[in-house]
């Protein structure tokens, strides 16, 4: 791939409401935590361009309200979208327990081959309700990387959002290939040539 063009990426983040999906989208775009976030109405949208594979992404992150009344809205948001992030807080076993209902949303809208990773955010809080091993069972058992990760003291953020990245790359040039040779299938020409 020429490493001069840009590939546009439309991820999407989604989880119940309030385990930090916005703080962890300013994590990794803007290297900032902010204590008060309000809840996000539908959905909001950030940039981030990054080389992968030298490859220039522009990833456009879309970040999504997790209450249940925007849940209708926020699965039209899956459309056109090139992978998703599961979050959950580790501190809330609820909102571990929702994440087969948010797979199963997805999977009911994309294809099975759509890439997606699962943060277990909060890690830096005390109060600690689903075990590593649990969430990393859970992960393991769909094939979905996990991640122990936490917004407030930027610990594998960047790292979750580029494996996911990569792996919304590879799918994408995967597309773009069979694309190019199911548009390009050559037969040879039934006519039998006349003479005049």
């Amino acid at each position: 791939m020429n490493p001069q063009k840009k590939v546009d990426l439309k991820l999407i983040i989604v989880g119940e409401l309030g385990v930090g999906k916005t703080s962890l989208l300013h994590q990794y775009v803007h290297k900032t935590f902010y204590g008060e976030y309000q809840t996000t109405l539908g959905a909001s949208i950030l940039s981030k361009v990054i080389i992968l594979d030298d490859t220039t992404l522009k990833l456009q992150i879309w970040d999504t309200g997790g209450q249940e009344r925007f849940r209708s809205m926020v699965s039209t948001f899956y459309k056109g979208s090139d992978g998703c992030i599961l979050a959950f807080d580790v501190t809330d076993l609820e909102s571990f327990e929702a994440l087969d209902v948010w797979r199963g949303d997805i999977l009911a809208k994309m294809e099975q081959s759509y890439p997606m990773v699962v943060l277990g955010n909060k890690i830096d809080l005390e109060d600690r309700k689903v075990p590593p091993e649990m969430a990393q069972g859970w992960c393991e058992e769909k094939d979905i990387s996990y991640f122990e990760v936490s917004a407030k003291n930027d610990i594998n953020v960047a790292q979750a959002f580029e494996v996911l990245a990569r792996q919304a790359l590879s799918r994408y040039r995967g597309i773009l290939e069979n694309h190019l040779v199911d548009s390009i299938k050559l037969t040879p020409s039934q006519a039998k040539s006349s003479c005049c």
